[in-house]
Formats: C-alpha cells, sequence, structure tokens
C-alpha cells in the first residue's frame, strides 16, 4: 500500500515545480483500489464498489471502438456504468448523451483531449455527478484524463513513460484543462504503477542527490502551477477555438537516451490489463 502511495507522490513531484497534494477522499479511494485489485487479482467484477477510482484501476476496454479521443470519455462511461447510482438516476444516460454529441461534433472533424474536457456539455455533466463526493473523489475529467494515461503511458510490467506524459500533461496545464483535474489523474498513475516504477526517472532526474545512481540523467523542467483562478479548478475564459486565455509553463523533458525503462520490465500483458501482484 506505501508503495503505491508512495508512487502517485514521487510522479507529481517529479512533473510539477510547486508542491501539490490530493485530498483525504481520493487517498482512501486509492487505497480502497489496491485492496480491491489484491483481492481480486486484476480479475472480476467490481461489485460493491462505491468510487470510480477502484473501477478504473481494474478497468480495460474490450469493446473495438476507435473514435480518437473520443475514447476516453467512452471508457469513463463504462466505468461509471459499473457504479451502483440510485433508483431514477439518469447519470448513465446524460454520459451516453455526452459521448454521442462529442461523436456528432467529431464529424466536422477530429475533437482534441482539451476540447473534449474544455467543453460545456462536460462541464454540466461534472457539475451534476461530482456532487457525489462518494463517487467521485476526484473530478470527472480527472477520471478521463486517468483513463488516457493509462492506456497511453503505462503498460503492464512496464515504467511510466515519462517523456511523453509529461509534454502532454503540460500541454493540457497550459491554460486549457482546470490544474487540480490534471494533478489527480497524474498521482492516481503513480499509485498504479507503484513507486518502483516511478523510482528510475525520479532518481534521474535528482541524480546530484544520489551519488550511488549510475544511470542516465534526465533534465527536465518541471510543470508550473497556472493563474489563481485555473489553480483553484475554476474554467478560464474560452475562445471560439475552444482554448483558453490562461497561460502556464509547458514541460520539456530531455534524456540522453530517449525514454527510461524499468531495468528487466519488458512484458506486456496482451490486453494492457494490469496485474497487480506482479505491479507491485
Amino acid at each position: 500500500m506505501a508503495n503505491a502511495l508512495d508512487g502517485g507522490r514521487a510522479l507529481c513531484d517529479l512533473l510539477f515545480k510547486d508542491s501539490v497534494s490530493v485530498g483525504v477522499p481520493l487517498r482512501k479511494a486509492a487505497e480502497a483500489a489496491i485492496r480491491h485489485l489484491d483481492r481480486q487479482d486484476g480479475r472480476g467484477a467490481d461489485a460493491g464498489v462505491s468510487s470510480w477510482v477502484p473501477a478504473a484501476f481494474q478497468f480495460t476496454r474490450h469493446d473495438p471502438y476507435d473514435y480518437g479521443n473520443i475514447n476516453y470519455l467512452m471508457d469513463a462511461g463504462q466505468i461509471l456504468g459499473r457504479l451502483s447510482w440510485p433508483q431514477g438516476s439518469d447519470a448513465i444516460e446524460r454520459c451516453r448523451e455526452l459521448v454521442r454529441g462529442t461523436i456528432k461534433r467529431q464529424s466536422d472533424g477530429a475533437v482534441s483531449l482539451a476540447g473534449i474536457l474544455r467543453g460545456a456539455d462536460v462541464r454540466d455533466l461534472a457539475a451534476r455527478l461530482e456532487r457525489s463526493t462518494d463517487r467521485f473523489p476526484a473530478s470527472l475529467r480527472s477520471l478521463v484524463l486517468f483513463c488516457r494515461w493509462k492506456e497511453c503511458f503505462h503498460k503492464w510490467r512496464e515504467a511510466v513513460d515519462i517523456e511523453a506524459l509529461a509534454k502532454e500533461a503540460g500541454a493540457l496545464v497550459a491554460g486549457e484543462v482546470d490544474f487540480r483535474s490534471v494533478t489527480e489523474s497524474l498521482w492516481l498513475p503513480g499509485c498504479f504503477a507503484g513507486h518502483e516504477r516511478v523510482a528510475y526517472p525520479r532518481y534521474a532526474a535528482a541524480a546530484d542527490a544520489y551519488p550511488w545512481f549510475s544511470g542516465p540523467t534526465l533534465s527536465l523542467s518541471r510543470i508550473r502551477r497556472p493563474a489563481p483562478a485555473a489553480a483553484s479548478g475554476e474554467v478560464a475564459p474560452e475562445t471560439s477555438d475552444g482554448t483558453t486565455t490562461t497561460a502556464a509553463t509547458p514541460t520539456v523533458i530531455r534524456t540522453q537516451d530517449g525514454r527510461l525503462p524499468l531495468a528487466g520490465s519488458t512484458a506486456t500483458a496482451p490486453d494492457g490489463a494490469a496485474h497487480p501482484k506482479e505491479r507491485r
């Protein structure tokens, strides 16, 4: 358990210039997710799961859909569909409506991930769903982003792809997506991966502090906290093309040999599923 939580903290320390933290409800949800994975060995139903975090840790996409960045919105809908909802709740139907509307908009051109997350329809749905703090210890946007991070930048028994992850996260923070959702969504894959998969780039980025470290070093310009309005989770003014006027410093990572893999971690599960007892 400590290994997982240390992984979340280490990944945020590595990627962000300023100290960031997550709330107690999210930490408890991550602990529940790890316990659930260990108990189920990464398989089985999500019965009894109250928040989206344990369901998201277990989720693997099996349906052969390919709608670009909308895939992660669809993944989020499937995860939310595994939770228990009050009788008469229209939450899942609203998720379906959101996906249908976003797919329709994409018929006029590809929709960016930032464009999806900054959309008024996502903002309105998030405002309704996030009233349930039991189900949403982190935001709806955090769920969508976690689905992407998990699929693209961390595979079974492999290191987190720090270079690609930081580059994309820095672009999202640059005034387009609220800072809180990005930090929450980055803390979670650190927990999911475990500290040992984050430790190598952490040591490489601060080699002077670890004199025993002899691997290639990593030069990192960390993500800076944006203007106060965006940092507090408020939505910055949006322009006609879906971007905002808030600016932040993007992340640039350079290594001597590109991606920094975890030594000895070359196996990949055929379906990309997590196998937690080998993961930690």
